[in-house]
């Protein structure tokens, strides 16, 4: 009678807590200047792998660290995110290049927790878990069928997020 209790018990506690353990819903304020990168953070893993990004798009200059991640939304639509630091050298050459392709326009991201701790943090200090930074057309990452999106670098850092969209 003990050991048929304490079974239900702990079936009991088991459910209670996987229940609760779901991840909070990102809202959209409907703001093009804001930018929720992934919808369901918690159930995508970011990729590091440089060699299979490259594949999928076109790389300008190689960058030093590289987090990443593809989804594909309700409408069928692909999504790429990907983070990107570059040396201090070539984050000026990429910004140089960016701004050909476009007037920079400011942007609020907001920070996944696949991102960067750096990144993380410097959105929680923003107090509204964004990141500011100035974007530009992504042309020059486009492959396809990613063929639409923007790059924006993160202020005061030496990182980028790229978002590009295809079919």
């Amino acid at each position: 009678m003990i050991s048929v209790r304490l079974i239900a018990a702990s079936i009991l506690i088991q459910t209670i807590l996987s229940s609760g353990c779901s991840a909070p819903q990102n809202s959209s304020n409907g703001i093009n200047s804001r930018v929720n990168s992934n919808a369901n953070t918690a159930t995508v893993a970011a990729n590091d792998k440089d060699e299979e990004l490259e594949a999928m798009i076109r790389m300008p200059f190689p960058s030093d660290e590289t987090l990443w991640r593809e989804e594909t939304g309700a409408d069928q639509k692909r999504k790429l995110t990907a983070v990107l630091r570059y040396s201090s050298g070539d984050t000026q050459k990429l910004e140089d290049q960016a701004s050909k392709s476009g007037v920079p326009q400011a942007v609020e991201i907001e920070a996944e927790s696949w991102f960067p701790p750096e990144l993380v943090a410097k959105s929680q200090q923003s107090g509204n878990e964004t990141i500011k930074g100035k974007s530009y057309p992504a042309t020059d990452f486009f492959q396809t069928p990613f063929t639409q999106g923007r790059i924006s670098r993160i202020d005061g850092t030496n990182y980028f997020v790229l978002e590009l969209y295809g079919n």
